[in-house]
């Protein structure tokens, strides 16, 4: 939503608050939507084109940060993950409707089962972020992925438990 454009300047506010009193080493998450349609593997150095405001917003957020870099001494990584899944109560993805089809609620799921994603588990993200924490390196931007791509029809095999229940998903 635009909200993500609103909520901007106060993000701004709080890395300039952190850098200028101190702050040594900052990771920042970003999104693999900040790269907007792209088929095929992505590298880090591959042009960004977003779509939506939630990743023109984390691309602002990246210019201001890369901004105090040229005016404080600070080690910096920006993480893109891609494709995050693990239990959110927040909010409705695919990984969480999977799971209430599992637990026997009435939903109706419609997805392109031939869409190919590169998915990645929140635990994994947990580590890879701890990891890098730990290092204590200036490493600028760094794609997070699992390397593996698999359609939308494989990740919902494969995380459906009760697979009696695929009847209710249309993967067209």
């Amino acid at each position: 939503s635009k909200s993500h454009l609103q909520t901007f300047t106060f993000q701004k506010k709080f890395n300039y608050n952190l850098i200028k009193n101190g702050l040594k080493n900052l990771i920042v998450l970003g999104t693999c939507y900040e790269y907007g349609k792209v088929e095929g593997a992505i590298s880090e150095n591959h042009n960004c084109n977003p779509h939506i405001p939630y990743s023109l917003a984390k691309l602002k957020l990246l210019k201001s940060i890369l901004d105090l870099k040229k005016k404080y001494i600070f080690k910096f990584t920006w993480l893109r993950p891609f494709f995050v899944y693990g239990l959110n109560d927040k909010r409705k993805t695919l990984y969480s409707l999977i799971k209430e089809i599992d637990e026997g609620k009435d939903i109706k799921l419609n997805v392109c089962g031939s869409l190919v994603r590169d998915f990645l588990s929140i635990e994994y993200l947990i580590k890879v972020i701890f990891k890098i924490s730990k290092l204590n390196q200036d490493i600028g931007i760094l794609n997070v992925c699992s390397g593996k791509k698999i359609t939308i029809k494989n990740f919902i095999i494969s995380n459906l438990k009760n697979k009696e229940k695929i009847k209710r998903i249309n993967m067209n």
